[in-house]
């Protein structure tokens, strides 16, 4: 998987997209279909407090949900 983020106007807010996660377009996934790439899935990042981020996808591919939490 790979991704990118950035901010945006709101606070605690990110956007951003990982690649690696599209169960109908992702060579790991769909191993049999001859796919050779994966879509880019758009999230959007809230961020709960300093240490914890909840990611919603905000796209048409699958919904996503993750949840984020830094580790000391």
């Amino acid at each position: 998987m790979s991704g990118t983020f950035a901010t945006s106007s709101t606070a605690g807010v990110l956007t951003g997209s990982i690649t690696g996660l599209d169960v109908t377009t992702c060579q790991v996934y769909q191993p049999s279909a001859n796919v050779t790439s994966c879509t880019a899935d758009t999230l959007i990042y809230y961020f709960v407090d300093p240490t914890k981020a909840v990611a919603l996808e905000n796209d048409i591919n699958q919904l996503t949900r993750g949840f984020f939490q830094l580790q000391q």
